[in-house]
Protein backbone atom coordinates (compact mmCIF):
# COMPACT_ATOMS: atom_id res chain seq x y z
CA UNK A 1 0.00 0.00 0.00
CA UNK A 2 1.80 3.35 -1.37
CA UNK A 3 1.36 6.68 1.20
CA UNK A 4 -1.38 8.91 0.74
CA UNK A 5 -0.28 11.98 -1.53
CA UNK A 6 -0.56 15.56 -0.29
CA UNK A 7 -1.69 17.74 -2.89
CA UNK A 8 0.88 20.84 -3.18
CA UNK A 9 -1.91 23.09 -2.94
CA UNK A 10 -2.40 22.03 0.51
CA UNK A 11 1.36 21.90 1.40
CA UNK A 12 1.44 25.15 0.16
CA UNK A 13 -1.68 26.73 1.61
CA UNK A 14 -0.61 25.36 5.05
CA UNK A 15 2.49 27.04 5.01
CA UNK A 16 1.20 30.28 3.43
CA UNK A 17 -1.06 30.44 5.88
CA UNK A 18 1.52 30.75 9.31
CA UNK A 19 3.70 33.48 7.19
CA UNK A 20 1.31 36.19 7.91
CA UNK A 21 0.69 35.57 11.86
CA UNK A 22 3.06 38.10 13.33
CA UNK A 23 2.99 40.35 15.93
CA UNK A 24 3.29 44.25 15.41
CA UNK A 25 4.81 46.27 12.32
CA UNK A 26 8.41 45.14 11.17
CA UNK A 27 9.41 48.49 12.45
CA UNK A 28 8.36 46.62 16.30
CA UNK A 29 10.16 43.56 15.50
CA UNK A 30 12.76 42.10 17.37
CA UNK A 31 16.20 40.69 15.10
CA UNK A 32 15.37 37.24 16.67
CA UNK A 33 11.79 36.57 15.62
CA UNK A 34 13.35 38.40 11.93
CA UNK A 35 15.75 36.13 11.83
CA UNK A 36 13.97 32.78 12.84
CA UNK A 37 11.14 33.65 10.23
CA UNK A 38 13.62 33.87 7.56
CA UNK A 39 15.31 30.74 8.58
CA UNK A 40 11.16 29.08 8.44
CA UNK A 41 10.95 30.73 5.24
CA UNK A 42 14.32 29.29 3.97
CA UNK A 43 12.87 26.07 5.42
CA UNK A 44 9.98 26.36 3.75
CA UNK A 45 11.21 27.34 -0.07
CA UNK A 46 13.63 24.65 0.33
CA UNK A 47 11.32 22.02 1.42
CA UNK A 48 8.42 22.58 -1.20
CA UNK A 49 10.62 23.62 -4.36
CA UNK A 50 10.83 20.53 -5.98
CA UNK A 51 6.88 20.12 -5.74
CA UNK A 52 7.07 23.35 -6.97
CA UNK A 53 9.53 22.66 -9.88
CA UNK A 54 7.54 19.50 -11.03
CA UNK A 55 4.37 21.35 -11.00
CA UNK A 56 5.82 24.36 -13.26
CA UNK A 57 6.83 22.02 -15.70
CA UNK A 58 3.61 19.82 -16.02
CA UNK A 59 2.05 23.65 -15.97
CA UNK A 60 4.59 24.58 -19.15
CA UNK A 61 3.97 21.34 -20.75
CA UNK A 62 0.14 22.01 -20.58
CA UNK A 63 0.24 25.44 -21.65
CA UNK A 64 2.43 24.26 -24.38
CA UNK A 65 -0.20 21.91 -25.30
CA UNK A 66 -3.04 24.48 -25.30
CA UNK A 67 -0.54 26.65 -27.04
CA UNK A 68 -0.66 24.66 -30.17
CA UNK A 69 -4.26 23.66 -29.88
CA UNK A 70 -5.10 27.53 -30.97
CA UNK A 71 -6.39 27.81 -27.30
CA UNK A 72 -4.92 31.41 -25.91
CA UNK A 73 -7.54 31.56 -22.79
CA UNK A 74 -6.91 28.11 -21.82
CA UNK A 75 -2.78 29.05 -22.21
CA UNK A 76 -3.20 32.57 -20.31
CA UNK A 77 -4.88 30.45 -17.37
CA UNK A 78 -2.21 28.26 -17.08
CA UNK A 79 0.18 30.57 -16.88
CA UNK A 80 -1.43 32.43 -14.24
CA UNK A 81 -0.94 29.37 -12.14
CA UNK A 82 2.55 29.21 -13.49
CA UNK A 83 3.12 32.61 -11.68
CA UNK A 84 0.90 31.96 -8.59
CA UNK A 85 2.57 28.51 -7.71
CA UNK A 86 5.95 29.99 -8.54
CA UNK A 87 5.22 32.70 -6.01
CA UNK A 88 3.83 30.62 -3.15
CA UNK A 89 5.18 29.31 -0.02
CA UNK A 90 7.82 31.71 0.89
CA UNK A 91 7.55 33.47 -2.49
CA UNK A 92 8.10 37.13 -2.62
CA UNK A 93 8.66 37.14 1.45
CA UNK A 94 11.93 36.33 0.79
CA UNK A 95 12.37 40.15 -1.13
CA UNK A 96 9.78 41.45 1.53
CA UNK A 97 11.84 44.99 3.12
CA UNK A 98 13.32 48.08 2.09
CA UNK A 99 16.39 47.70 -0.11
CA UNK A 100 19.45 50.05 -0.63
CA UNK A 101 20.07 49.69 -4.21
CA UNK A 102 23.16 50.36 -6.12
CA UNK A 103 23.49 50.03 -9.90
CA UNK A 104 26.68 49.21 -11.59
CA UNK A 105 27.13 52.98 -13.25
CA UNK A 106 26.95 54.39 -9.58
CA UNK A 107 23.52 55.22 -9.08
CA UNK A 108 21.35 54.26 -5.92
CA UNK A 109 17.63 53.31 -4.78
CA UNK A 110 16.12 52.89 -2.13
CA UNK A 111 12.94 50.13 -2.66
CA UNK A 112 10.65 49.12 -0.79
CA UNK A 113 9.29 45.22 -1.31
CA UNK A 114 6.31 43.85 0.48
CA UNK A 115 5.33 40.22 0.57
CA UNK A 116 2.57 40.34 -1.88
CA UNK A 117 4.26 41.83 -4.17
CA UNK A 118 4.18 45.62 -4.45
CA UNK A 119 7.89 47.72 -5.19
CA UNK A 120 7.56 51.13 -4.19
CA UNK A 121 11.20 53.47 -4.93
CA UNK A 122 11.10 56.90 -3.38
CA UNK A 123 14.91 57.88 -3.44
CA UNK A 124 17.12 58.09 -6.00
CA UNK A 125 21.20 58.77 -5.15
CA UNK A 126 19.62 59.75 -1.67
CA UNK A 127 16.93 61.97 -2.44
CA UNK A 128 13.34 61.93 -2.27
CA UNK A 129 11.57 61.81 -4.98
CA UNK A 130 7.80 60.95 -6.42
CA UNK A 131 7.44 57.40 -5.71
CA UNK A 132 8.10 54.56 -8.85
CA UNK A 133 5.69 52.03 -8.22
CA UNK A 134 6.04 48.79 -9.53
CA UNK A 135 5.20 45.18 -9.06
CA UNK A 136 6.28 41.32 -8.43
CA UNK A 137 5.71 39.32 -11.41
CA UNK A 138 6.84 36.07 -12.13
CA UNK A 139 7.67 34.94 -15.74
CA UNK A 140 9.44 31.37 -16.15
CA UNK A 141 11.39 31.07 -13.63
CA UNK A 142 12.33 34.69 -13.26
CA UNK A 143 11.25 36.93 -10.76
CA UNK A 144 10.83 40.21 -12.14
CA UNK A 145 10.44 44.25 -11.04
CA UNK A 146 7.31 45.42 -13.80
CA UNK A 147 7.10 48.80 -13.16
CA UNK A 148 5.12 51.08 -14.95
CA UNK A 149 7.66 53.26 -16.58
CA UNK A 150 8.71 50.68 -18.98
CA UNK A 151 11.08 49.42 -16.85
CA UNK A 152 11.36 45.70 -16.40
CA UNK A 153 13.87 44.44 -13.94
CA UNK A 154 14.77 40.14 -12.86
CA UNK A 155 15.93 39.73 -9.61
CA UNK A 156 17.27 37.26 -7.21
CA UNK A 157 18.71 36.80 -3.50
CA UNK A 158 22.22 36.08 -3.33
CA UNK A 159 22.94 35.38 0.59
CA UNK A 160 21.94 38.28 1.86
CA UNK A 161 21.87 40.64 -1.47
CA UNK A 162 19.65 41.42 -3.79
CA UNK A 163 21.03 41.24 -7.19
CA UNK A 164 18.82 43.63 -9.95
CA UNK A 165 19.24 43.36 -13.51
CA UNK A 166 17.60 45.77 -15.18
CA UNK A 167 16.03 45.80 -19.39
CA UNK A 168 15.57 49.18 -20.16
CA UNK A 169 13.06 49.20 -22.71
CA UNK A 170 11.57 46.32 -20.89
CA UNK A 171 11.25 44.73 -24.68
CA UNK A 172 15.18 44.12 -24.09
CA UNK A 173 14.24 41.32 -21.49
CA UNK A 174 15.18 37.80 -21.88
CA UNK A 175 16.72 37.85 -24.54
CA UNK A 176 18.91 40.99 -25.33
CA UNK A 177 21.59 42.49 -22.85
CA UNK A 178 20.44 44.44 -19.64
CA UNK A 179 20.97 47.79 -19.32
CA UNK A 180 22.30 47.96 -16.36
CA UNK A 181 23.06 46.01 -13.06
CA UNK A 182 22.57 46.77 -9.30
CA UNK A 183 23.35 44.88 -5.99
CA UNK A 184 21.25 45.54 -2.75
CA UNK A 185 21.52 45.04 0.93
CA UNK A 186 18.73 45.32 3.35
CA UNK A 187 18.17 48.77 4.62
CA UNK A 188 19.40 49.39 8.50
CA UNK A 189 16.27 51.61 8.28
CA UNK A 190 13.89 48.90 8.19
Amino acid sequence: MSAPRISITILLIAFAAVLPLRCGGAEDEIPELAQMRAGFERDVDFATAPFRSRYISKLESLKRTLGARGDARGAAAVQDEIAGVAASGAGFAKFAGVWDITYSRGATKRCLMTTEGAVTCDENDGKRMPEIKGKLIVKNTDVLVDFKNGIIERIRRNGRNLIRVRFDPKELYPGRFPSVMGSGTASPNR
